[in-house]
């Protein structure tokens, strides 16, 4: 459902939610985009990770959890890309 995402802290924008900030210097550069805190972005639809069959998936190296993430899609490319994932804790939608 088409809506507004803004972000509550400083974060970053992912292409793979497994990636952490400590690896992001080794990555192609759109494979991320920092997002300020205040920015507001328009979305077309969001995937929460919501469901039973996703609560068990988990980054071995970190302990992540993918329901900690939103894949979504916005309206607007950013960095070349329309499909992120964001981490929820850092944004809300309006």
């Amino acid at each position: 459902m088409p809506g507004t995402l803004r972000v509550k802290q400083n974060t970053t924008f992912k292409q793979v939610w497994e990636l952490q900030s400590s690896e992001l210097q080794q990555i192609p550069k759109n494979y991320t985009y920092i997002a300020q805190q205040g920015a507001q972005f328009p979305t077309s639809s969001i995937q929460r990770y919501e469901d039973a069959a996703y609560q068990s998936i988990v980054n071995q190296t970190t302990g992540e959890k993918l329901r900690d993430y939103w894949y979504v899609q916005f309206k607007a490319p950013i960095n070349g890309s329309t499909w992120w994932y964001v981490y929820k804790p850092h944004v809300e939608e309006i």
